[in-house]
């Protein structure tokens, strides 16, 4: 008799497991249902929303800063053009004046 009643224990805490985990599971998915699932789509459509912004944002940000690289190109390369030719001539006349003077010039010339 005391066999018997081992496994009726052991069958009834199999049992009480089970409906424990099936029980918890149906709440899990209906407090998913009710609170959880409308919760992230509310989040799920701000993102979007703000990722939208941000994109349009950075588009904008991108075409100015085009826009002002652009429009201060020509200024740079002039710029740029008129410091190459001002080393050049600078190194010109070093050269012309070292050699007429017989000292050797004490920069490299440009490319070596």
């Amino acid at each position: 008799m005391d066999h018997l009643t081992l496994w009726h224990l052991i069958a009834l805490a199999l049992g009480t497991a089970l409906i424990t985990v099936a029980l918890s599971a149906c709440i899990g998915y209906w407090l998913y249902r009710t609170r959880l699932k409308p919760e992230k789509e509310r989040l799920e459509q701000a993102l979007q929303t703000l990722s939208g912004e941000i994109e349009t944002s950075i588009e904008k940000g991108i075409r100015r800063g085009v826009k002002k690289a652009l429009a201060e190109l020509p200024s740079a390369a002039a710029k740029q053009t008129t410091q190459s030719v001002t080393r050049v001539g600078t190194d010109l006349i070093e050269r012309g004046l070292s050699s007429l003077i017989d000292r050797p010039s004490r920069r490299k010339p440009p490319g070596e």
